[in-house]
């Protein structure tokens, strides 16, 4: 008997570059598959509002730019089985900007899930640790794992959604989705399991992989978080486990 061949999943540098790609050809049809439904772009504003952009005025500025970026890069800063966490980077004559992505696998491929990006002038220094805005956000994911959380206002933008990588199409919830405490990152049981989390700051957003784990059991999630008139919230999260929201 011949077992069938299961197609190769391609990783998910292959299908960012697709996304970099429609960008310099000025065509979001190039990448328009690459994204999930409903999926947004996050950034903070000077006076530090919360600003978002959504897919289809994305696609629309995509279409229309005449500007061409003179670079472009990306990064995978995390991969954990379903989950990618990933950078890019981009230089235009007018302006740089930085996106933080969250990415979740598919039967078929990769797609992105959440996004967060920071805009700076050229002239403009490059963004410098921040020990003080690390140890706020880990504060934040902290009251977010806790196995008693914090309420989810004070840890959560209210429209925050997770998104969940399972066998298929990636599943999502909102934070305001009844019957479902979305505070509790990564926790399982009334046991607390010790947390490790790994934080990359870009200025105003950030990105953090949280991983809880003991004998038994190892849980990942993916977190974008925004500042927010100068409190750290979570904006989006991607999780392996749809069964349990962890």
């Amino acid at each position: 008997m011949t077992l069938p061949i299961r197609p190769s999943i391609s990783p998910p540098a292959h299908v960012i570059h697709r996304y970099l790609a429609a960008r310099e050809l000025h065509d979001s049809r190039v990448a328009r598959h690459v994204f999930a439904p409903g999926t947004r772009a996050r950034a903070v504003t000077y006076d530090g509002a919360v600003e978002d952009l959504f897919q289809r005025d994305a696609w629309a500025m995509i279409d229309v730019s005449t500007s061409v970026p003179t670079y472009q890069r990306q990064r995978t800063l995390d991969q954990t089985k379903r989950l990618a966490l990933i950078e890019t980077y981009g230089e235009w004559p007018t302006h740089r900007m930085t996106e933080l992505l969250l990415a979740v696998q598919t039967r078929a491929s990769w797609q992105i899930v959440a996004r967060a990006f920071a805009r700076s002038r050229p002239a403009e220094p490059g963004f410098e640790r921040d020990p003080i805005g690390e140890a706020q956000i880990r504060e934040c994911l902290l009251a977010a794992t806790d196995v008693t959380p914090a309420p989810r206002e004070h840890t959560h933008l209210a429209d925050c959604r997770y998104a969940f990588a399972g066998a298929g199409e990636p599943a999502f919830r909102h934070v305001t989705d009844s019957g479902w405490n979305a505070g509790r990152l990564g926790v399982i049981s009334k046991n607390r399991m010790p947390v490790q989390i790994d934080i990359s700051m870009r200025g105003s957003v950030a990105a953090a992989k949280i991983v809880r784990s003991d004998r038994s059991v190892r849980i990942v999630n993916h977190v974008l978080l925004l500042d927010t008139e100068c409190t750290w919230k979570i904006a989006d999260v991607s999780c392996s486990h749809p069964a349990t929201g962890t």
